[in-house]
């Protein structure tokens, strides 16, 4: 049961030590009638009133009181106004990249959907998802490409890197499924992300030699131009490499040498087929640090989106690679093609940890990732040459 007595907000003054009950009135007796107030009783008004007291003694507890009172009202300004321009500053930046937000939106839906309807939920949809995201990006490096008219920032080594690496898989997994995912998703959705990365690329690498060529930067684009190679030959520092790495460690599931190798071939050209992007992305900083230009930011996208889909193969890789170990296959390197396998995926993730590293640090901070990189890696005096 609930006492009024000395409730706030009940209208109720507190009881006295002394008898007295609401509104300064005495306690009834046991007869029913009311005693006679006390000498000592103090009066109402003087209870309603506690400012009378002298103010040259007042208690401890007030001085606290006070004191806390004051700081909350000074810091209520604060807060409401740090809490203001948070809102506002999100509000910008959600203006600032609405474009990308709808995007990834879209992604973030077409994987939900096709996970529920084309997949049993094997851990082996990992590949099937690293295959969406990785298509998503060749997706937005085209649809900028024709939105701006301009293949400016874009490596065609890259991209010619790729359209062999997509060629070379597909040659593995289009009639064989020996490295398909073993999820029901790789039964058809696995191939066809493929079919339309390769198909993407193809676009994109006619684009940069015919109807926008005026707007690629072949300069920026030097990768491999070193020992006496041309420059439009540079790839081959990547293509040869990989080759003789596939001939050492491919694995046997798909019991066919010519297609095992094609696969192995194409899982170690794409470890660093990323890297004469990663060369131009920087000359580029480089050249729009010294003249005050900012990049164009969907290429820091494409970046990104490559480097997650690595990320998300490497997940399901490492639970999975004494799968392709097999000391009886035809490769020298037989007993360990699965620890090639995840060293492959890893090299690429090391090439693009310190630029992912400020990605996601622009992402969390709220500034922009070419200013960020501009910031870091232009004003650092890094030169792009040790990368190559």
């Amino acid at each position: 049961m609930n006492s009024r007595r000395g409730t706030p907000g009940t209208g109720y003054a507190a009881t006295p030590p002394g008898g007295g009950g609401g509104y300064g009135a005495p306690p009834p007796s046991q007869n029913g009638y009311p005693q006679q107030q006390q000498n000592n009783t103090t009066p109402v008004y003087q209870q309603q009133q506690p400012t009378t007291q002298h103010p040259s003694s007042p208690p401890a507890s007030s001085y606290q009181s006070s004191a806390q009172q004051e700081d909350n009202s000074k810091n209520k300004p604060n807060r409401r106004r740090m809490s203001t321009d948070a809102k506002i500053k999100t509000k910008q930046w959600v203006e600032k990249n609405s474009k990308n937000l709808l995007l990834y939106f879209g992604l973030i839906v077409g994987i939900i959907f096709f996970y529920h309807a084309m997949s049993d939920g094997d851990f082996s949809f990992l590949l099937t998802l690293g295959s969406m995201i990785r298509t998503f990006a060749f997706g937005i490096l085209l649809l900028n490409i024709l939105s701006n008219k301009s293949v400016a920032g874009v490596s065609l080594k890259m991209v010619q890197l790729y359209v062999i690496v997509f060629a070379c898989r597909l040659a593995s997994i289009l009639f064989y499924e020996g490295y398909l995912p073993f999820d029901s998703s790789g039964d058809f959705l696995y191939r066809a992300m493929e079919i339309i990365s390769f198909l993407l690329c193809i676009v994109i690498a006619v684009l940069c030699v015919t109807m926008h060529k005026d707007t690629y930067d072949s300069s920026a684009d030097s990768f491999g131009n070193i020992l006496m190679v041309p420059s439009m030959f540079g790839i081959i520092w990547v293509i040869f490499p990989s080759l003789l790495l596939a001939l050492i460690f491919h694995p046997s599931l798909n019991s066919n040498m010519l297609t095992d190798v094609s696969w192995t071939f194409a899982l170690a050209m794409e470890s660093t087929a990323i890297l004469p992007q990663i060369i131009m992305f920087i000359k580029s900083l480089k050249a729009a640090s010294a003249s005050n230009v900012q990049v164009q930011a969907w290429v820091s996208h494409v970046l990104s989106c490559l480097g997650l889909a690595r990320l998300i193969h490497l997940l399901f890789w490492i639970s999975s690679y004494t799968e392709l170990n097999d000391k009886f296959n035809s490769s020298p390197g037989g007993s360990h093609v699965g620890h090639f396998v995840v060293f492959s995926q890893c090299v690429q993730l090391l090439l693009m940890c310190d630029y992912l590293y400020y990605y996601v640090k622009a992402l969390y901070t709220g500034e922009k990732i070419t200013e960020s990189l501009q910031n870091n890696w232009a004003s650092s005096g890094r030169s792009a040459d040790e990368f190559a």
